[in-house]
């Protein structure tokens, strides 16, 4: 990690980031957000001690924020508790998860901008992190805490192997989740592991094609509130077809990819997905089963 920020922005990015912890919730949000703005411009000016400090101030954010919704929910037990307390909780807490929302986009950039050099302040952060997939959290707090891993799975790819053992199962899991937000960023995951896991994917990809197989033939599938998490699970499945064909029917597993492709809902996803089943397609020399000869 490279240092080329002069000294006075420096001085002027710590201060910055010491503010945070001084605000609660609504200023927070804007704090985190402007940090994100500054992270996506100088990150990789960043040197390893400030890296550091965005990390404390990030488990300071996680820590006060679950001692605010600690003491909610204690006033939410009160028996002078009533209708309007209840509507400025609610307030507090959707401005929470707007906090959360900011605090994994932070660090989503680290992670693209730092990759592999970053895992190790990502060990430190598992402690904070881990909690968020438990079915007490909110559905936004699922749905970051699998974002932040698939980011790791993606843009670490063999350096990020070594959590596969422990954050796989809460992904497989969360595949089913109610939440199609949550459904989405696991069936990514699942994807990207397919894509990148190798040895470390192939025990469970019995298990990843089942849990894909209930989000695909879901009757409300292609509505438009799971119709992301369809689409994405469409694209898992051709990169399970493509990384892990030894493991599976790979003919009829590849057949029912194209005829699932998404092409219509997804500009973005449709384009991997054409060019993984062309992948597919010619390295498993099966044409002929797909597309009869005349």
């Amino acid at each position: 990690m490279n240092n080329c920020i002069g000294e006075r922005n420096t001085r002027y990015f710590m201060a910055f980031l010491l503010w945070v912890a001084s605000f609660y919730t609504n200023t927070y949000n804007y704090f985190i957000s402007n940090k994100k703005v500054k992270l996506n411009i100088a990150g990789s000016l960043l040197d390893e001690s400030q890296v550091r400090s965005v990390v404390e101030e990030i488990k300071q954010v996680i820590t006060a924020s679950s001692t605010r919704k600690r003491e909610r929910a204690e006033r939410a037990k009160a028996k002078d508790f009533d209708a309007e307390e209840g509507e400025l909780l609610k307030e507090e807490n959707e401005q929470e998860e707007e906090l959360f929302d900011q605090v994994g986009d932070c660090l989503g950039t680290l992670i693209k901008t730092f990759k592999a050099s970053f895992l190790p302040f990502f060990d430190e952060l598992s402690s904070y992190l881990t909690p968020m997939w438990g079915k007490d959290k909110t559905a936004e707090e699922r749905r970051i805490a699998i974002c932040i891993f698939d980011d790791v799975a993606e843009q670490c790819r063999e350096a990020a192997l070594k959590y596969y053992d422990t954050y796989l199962p809460f992904l497989l899991e969360a595949c089913n989740d109610e939440n199609p937000d949550v459904r989405q960023a696991a069936v990514y995951g699942i994807g990207v592991c397919a894509e990148f896991g190798g040895s470390m994917f192939r025990p469970l990809v019995g298990e990843a094609l089942s849990r894909l197989d209930v989000v695909i033939r879901h009757p409300n599938a292609k509505h438009s509130d799971n119709v992301m998490a369809y689409d994405n699970a469409v694209s898992a499945l051709g990169k399970i077809c493509q990384f892990h064909r030894d493991s599976i029917d790979a003919a009829q597993g590849t057949t029912l990819f194209i005829v699932l492709m998404p092409t219509q809902v997804s500009p973005y996803v449709a384009v991997l997905a054409f060019s993984a089943s062309t992948e597919v397609i010619y390295s498993m020399k099966i044409i002929n089963t797909i597309l009869p000869v005349n």
